[in-house]
């Protein structure tokens, strides 16, 4: 077997590597899928206040409270395909809880992506939950809600509840968008930058003539082939990083969700 033998064949490998990965990639950005997510973050105002005074105490609203926090959650369809009302299952309904020992004290929607989606709580008797309703999520539809409650942190709170077709109710840990440190932004242009100029570097050098290369002394004239096969490899792998990043940025109109916490 002759070294062009070799080169052809390794050349066919590449190939068919970087078409699989490719294929696979944009199959699975094409793919429809319902997908719900969210994240949240707290702010612990009062821990286990104990007080001394006998006459002393804090209360909110008329609860007394030794534990009192105020999370965020950002919650938002991240699929494709359109979430209903009808998908959630009535048996186990999408609702946001916490932990045993735990009471909401208050909840309420800040905003909404979609004024039409119709995004609403309804807070528990029990204050051990509240249910979270909407018409209809189209992607990256959503609703940033507030809740004040009785636990320490994040790990206090959670949503729970079925919707058909749906595994899992994703926590998706989101990057901050919007200003000029977003490292999600930053790394995303940075990639498609490499990438274009490797790819420019490379589609030069497969149609220069071999002696104006060798000339400049870049690289032998054997290595044209593979290295405009491991730029395609690199331009894909680079393609696929960037769009996961981006996948995990802000849904637009919800950026409130990283503003200050206040009551």
């Amino acid at each position: 077997m002759t070294p062009s033998d070799i080169l052809t064949i390794s050349m066919t490998i590449v190939g068919i590597v970087v078409g699989i990965i490719v294929s696979y990639g944009f199959f699975v950005i094409s793919q429809k899928n319902k997908e719900p997510c969210w994240d949240v973050k707290s702010n612990n105002l009062i821990r286990n206040f104990g007080s001394t005074i006998p006459k002393l105490e804090i209360l909110y609203g008329k609860e007394k409270v030794e534990n009192l926090t105020v999370s965020r959650i950002i919650f938002w369809n991240n699929g494709a395909e359109t979430l209903e009302r009808n998908h959630i299952v009535l048996a186990n309904p999408l609702r946001i809880s916490v932990k045993q020992g735990v009471k909401i004290l208050d909840a309420e929607v800040l905003v909404s992506n979609n004024p039409h989606s119709d995004f609403s709580l309804i807070k528990s008797n029990d204050e051990l939950s509240a249910r979270i309703e909407f018409e209809y999520l189209d992607k990256n539809d959503g609703a940033v809600i507030q809740i004040v409650h009785t636990g320490v942190s994040s790990i206090d709170i959670g949503i729970n509840g079925s919707i058909k077709g749906v595994k899992i109710i994703h926590v998706k840990h989101i990057a901050k968008s919007g200003n000029s440190i977003d490292a999600t932004l930053i790394i995303s242009r940075i990639g498609a930058l490499i990438s274009i100029i490797s790819g420019s570097v490379a589609l030069s050098m497969s149609i220069l003539p071999p002696s104006f290369v060798t000339v400049i002394k870049l690289f032998p004239t054997y290595n044209f082939p593979i290295i405009l096969m491991l730029t395609i490899a690199f331009f894909t792998v680079n393609y696929l990083t960037v769009n996961y990043l981006l996948r995990k940025r802000t849904p637009k109109g919800l950026e409130s969700f990283w503003d200050e916490l206040l009551i």
